[in-house]
């Protein structure tokens, strides 16, 4: 029974742990991934994030009430979170998220000056090209978010059967090293 167990759970999980696999290491090696997949799908690179302009220091902050006002104006989504400016020339970063997207913060972004509150860039999700839609759906895939509730409770056994294959593995394993003393006995 225990083979069996073994066995059966080894060729029914293997191509949702290679999902997996392939899903985790592509945010970890995201670059890497990325070029991949906008050189296989010939799509151009996302455009990098702008920076603030620093000489405008002096002037009044523009309220973030009103960055707000005008971010939902340019990309109608909920907001999911607003990334404050850590360093003089970074900008403030608004991640909207669509309803449409799987992507369980959204993957929009509205980049303001941090001084002038002027809009340096807007990045909709559903207008990106298809090499960055492609990497933007690889979190959710990994994370089980598409599918609902049925997708993360398979998530949730493809994470368990390595654990199961390894018990298996080991129980095997064990009952062959005991097999193996109990007849090197018998031979003496």
């Amino acid at each position: 029974m225990n083979f069996d167990i073994h066995r059966a759970s080894g060729i029914y999980t293997v191509l949702f742990i290679l999902l997996t696999a392939f899903t985790g290491t592509s945010l970890v090696f995201n670059k890497t991934v990325i070029n991949l997949i906008n050189a296989i799908t010939q799509s151009p690179p996302r455009a990098a994030p702008p920076l603030s302009d620093p000489r405008q220091a002096r002037m009044p902050r523009p309220a973030l009430d009103m960055m707000l006002h005008q971010a939902d104006y340019m990309v109608p989504a909920t907001t999911t979170w607003i990334n404050l400016p850590q360093k003089p020339g970074a900008p403030l970063v608004v991640r909207k998220k669509f309803f449409q997207e799987f992507h369980p913060n959204g993957r929009s972004f509205v980049y303001f000056d941090q001084y002038s509150g002027k809009v340096l860039q807007v990045e909709n999700a559903l207008k990106a090209s298809l090499g960055t839609r492609i990497f933007n759906t690889l979190y959710p895939i990994h994370i089980g978010v598409i599918g609902g509730t049925p997708t993360r409770l398979l998530q949730v056994i493809i994470g368990l059967s390595p654990l199961i294959l390894f018990t298996t593995g080991y129980v095997m394993w064990w009952n062959r090293r005991k097999a193996k003393r109990y007849h090197f006995r018998l031979i003496k």
